[in-house]
């Protein structure tokens, strides 16, 4: 994967090469260094996955149905089920707020979250720490890192797969839906990553076709998944 100049010409280069992990994928290299990232399949019903990748943490769970009670749960409840209420209109978008909330409370020390102004979760109890979020129909995932870090999820579809002429390249064109998913999950999380205003999935980040077929294959063995997560760490790239 390789991350062009942006308009303003401040992105650095970035590239990623995915490989078959049991299931999970790809390493990044930027500047010559070896960063991190991977491509998890969710079983986005029953599982919550939790684990680590060479310093940046990640986590996901399903959506939880009660969010208010969600909420009250856990410290200054009544607090967050009154931002939730403030914040979101829709029923889905509170769910999410909730189960975020939940998923970062397994680290009480990052505090609470807030947005800055391009809409990025920011923690600013913990600014040196990059906090990255996402979420599905069904489930949400987080990751943070002391670097900038991003993470994606997608529902498996065949959406990305009909749509790959949007955002991939003639030479990065997937050859399958699990490949087309994979590489949309991908630029996604580096776009989150590289955090520059006017980057395009298109023109600006460039994927290694081979490397992300190889990791779609590993993917495309297990059917019974539901969604896709892919989390990108980077060095190197201001925030």
């Amino acid at each position: 994967m390789t991350l062009c100049p942006a308009p303003d010409g401040h992105a650095p280069a970035v590239r990623a090469e995915a490989s078959a992990l049991g299931g999970d994928a790809c390493s990044l290299r930027a500047d010559g260094r070896a960063l991190n990232g991977d491509a998890s399949s969710l079983r986005a019903e029953a599982l919550a996955l939790d684990g680590e990748w060479q310093g940046v943490r990640y986590a996901a769970m399903p959506l939880v149905e009660d969010w208010a009670c969600a909420l009250r749960r856990l410290p200054g409840g009544d607090r967050l089920v009154a931002e939730a209420l403030a914040r979101h209109r829709a029923e889905k978008r509170r769910r999410e707020f909730a189960t975020v909330r939940c998923l970062l409370s397994a680290w009480p020390a990052l505090g609470a979250v807030d947005y800055c102004a391009s809409g990025r979760p920011v923690l600013p109890n913990n600014p040196a720490t990059w906090l990255s979020i996402s979420h599905t129909a069904t489930c949400a995932a987080i990751a943070f890192s002391a670097l900038a870090c991003g993470i994606d999820v997608e529902q498996r579809t065949d959406r990305a797969f009909r749509l790959r002429h949007k955002f991939l390249a003639a030479d990065e064109m997937a050859a399958s839906p699990p490949a087309a998913l994979l590489a949309w999950c991908a630029k996604e999380a580096v776009f989150k990553a590289a955090n520059v205003a006017g980057l395009e999935l298109l023109a600006h980040i460039r994927l290694d076709a081979e490397a992300i077929a190889a990791a779609a294959h590993c993917l495309a063995l297990h059917p019974a998944a539901h969604a896709e997560a892919a989390a990108a760490q980077s060095a190197g790239i201001p925030a």
